[in-house]
């Protein structure tokens, strides 16, 4: 038997976690998500100062916690700043998603329809992820490591 929990999520990074994993997760530590939020779920350090920063943290992924690691790990929940740190890692999983997505797309097609492309793979919106933002990120990016378009 396994217990619910709702991990607080912003809205673009619980499309791109239920994408790759069925929702309700089940906690395991066979894969890069469920060995990082294991860990999280471990460490309660819970420090106030970070809580007023979960504002836009508006979505829930509900994560089914097992039996055995709820009672031989001590897991009772996750802290704030914990749930900062998966949103962070999560965004840079997303960014470097993006950015090998348009390294692999530069020959077939023009950078609108790459970062449009990325977009609706994942049923961003432009609340979730704007599209200027995408494409400001990877003309950065373009230009730090010289890539050119051939």
């Amino acid at each position: 038997m396994s217990i619910p929990f709702q991990l607080p999520v912003k809205p673009h990074i619980h499309k791109y976690l239920t994408f790759f994993f069925q929702e309700p997760y089940k906690l395991n530590r066979k894969d890069l998500f469920g060995k990082w939020l294991y860990y999280a779920l471990r460490d309660q350090r819970d420090e106030g100062k970070y809580n007023d920063r979960l504002n836009p943290y508006t979505s829930k992924m509900t994560i089914l916690v097992g039996r055995n690691y709820t009672f031989n790990n001590r897991m009772t929940g996750i802290s704030a700043q914990a749930t900062i740190d998966i949103n962070n890692w999560i965004d840079e999983l997303i960014k470097n998603q993006f950015r090998n997505h348009m390294i692999s797309r530069m020959d077939i097609e023009t950078y609108q329809e790459s970062i449009q492309n990325f977009r609706k793979k994942y049923g961003f919106t432009d609340a979730d992820l704007k599209f200027d933002c995408l494409k400001q990120d990877w003309y950065r990016f373009r230009n730090e490591k010289g890539i050119v378009k051939v």
